[in-house]
């Protein structure tokens, strides 16, 4: 394999290390379009495209921010040097009057971050402390390189708009429009649950905007699906992607229920196609329904195949076996 000779620069490959494939994907995403010279015409292309397609986000990546990336998956700089370097150049780069610039240089990071966290599973916990790091970087001047519009509220710790941006990264890598020239993982079950796995760890870790409603709303898809709708073959990938959320954080989430706040989760009509209704009732009772839900689909040779079964049956258990406090009144 080739090395690189490069000097112990942060933002240079560490010498005496092959390069893997994570280092030569992470790379690749730096590479310019060959035909698109210009990234103003290269988003204009782009938006020809759904936001949840990978297209949407075919633009030139500045190389230091994935040299940085590769070396701190290497483990050749800490998670605090990584998040100081791959943010260091952002005020040079944007002047402070150009918000919309700002956003986009914000964005590609986050969008660089989301990707290598939905693709290369054993980087995980790297990745989520790497994002703890910049939540604690302190603010160098009066407007912050993550700030576009200054207001009250804007925070690095709020790692703002990372949540939007990884969603909009785990719709893309699911396309299957024909123009993507990337792989997509529709189908692909252990995409599903890297991507359970990510989110719990990043909730478990206080992650903004990764919250336990964004648990729920995953969980709910097992009252969404029914067998007799066209869709409803997706839950055999989602139940991965569920049981990665219960397997990680499921003792978290247990603790920190609200048994008496009232939601709403859409669930669908059984054995009537396109039918679905809201359900209105306390987080205890919904709790309860899903559980009853994953025992009822373990059972059912007609709705999962036998390995979307066995992991219908480990989410009961998983439920069953946390403690929830009883609602008030209840």
């Amino acid at each position: 394999m080739t090395h690189l000779d490069l000097s112990a620069d942060p933002k240079m490959l560490t010498p005496g290390l092959g390069v893997s494939i994570r280092d030569r994907w992470i790379l690749s995403r730096v590479t310019p379009n060959p035909i698109l010279k210009d990234e103003a015409r290269d988003l204009i292309q782009a938006q020809n495209f759904p936001y949840g397609c990978q297209l949407y986000f075919k633009r030139t990546r500045h190389l230091d921010q994935g040299l940085v990336l590769c070396n701190y998956l290497n483990k050749t700089i800490s998670a605090e040097s990584a998040a100081r370097a791959i943010t260091a150049d952002f005020s040079i780069r944007c002047p402070e009057e150009d918000g919309r610039l700002r956003v986009r240089l914000r964005n590609e990071v986050w969008e660089l971050l989301a990707s290598t966290l939905l693709r290369f599973e054993d980087d995980c916990d790297m990745i989520v402390d790497l994002l703890a790091a910049i939540q604690s970087l302190p603010s160098m001047d009066s407007t912050p390189w993550w700030v576009a519009y200054p207001q009250p509220s804007d925070s690095l710790c709020e790692l703002p708009g990372f949540h939007i941006v990884f969603q909009s990264c785990y719709q893309a890598l699911r396309c299957e429009c024909g123009g993507c020239d990337d792989q997509h993982f529709l189908t692909d079950k252990k995409y599903y649950r890297r991507a359970g796995i990510a989110e719990a760890k990043m909730y478990v870790r206080g992650i903004p905007g990764i919250t336990e409603f964004w648990a729920y709303k995953t969980i709910n898809l097992i009252c969404r699906l029914d067998k007799h709708r066209e869709l409803d073959e997706h839950l055999e990938f989602f139940i991965h992607e569920i049981h990665g959320w219960l397997q990680t954080a499921g003792p978290k989430l247990a603790e920190t229920l609200d048994s008496n706040q009232v939601k709403s989760f859409v669930r669908a009509v059984r054995g009537r196609r396109d039918k679905s209704y809201e359900s209105s009732v306390t987080m205890f009772e919904h709790w309860q329904h899903w559980k009853k839900s994953f025992l009822e689909v373990s059972f059912d040779e007609d709705f999962l195949s036998s390995e979307g079964r066995e992991l219908a049956r480990e989410c009961h258990d998983i439920m069953k076996a946390q403690n929830i406090k009883l609602p008030l009144f209840f």
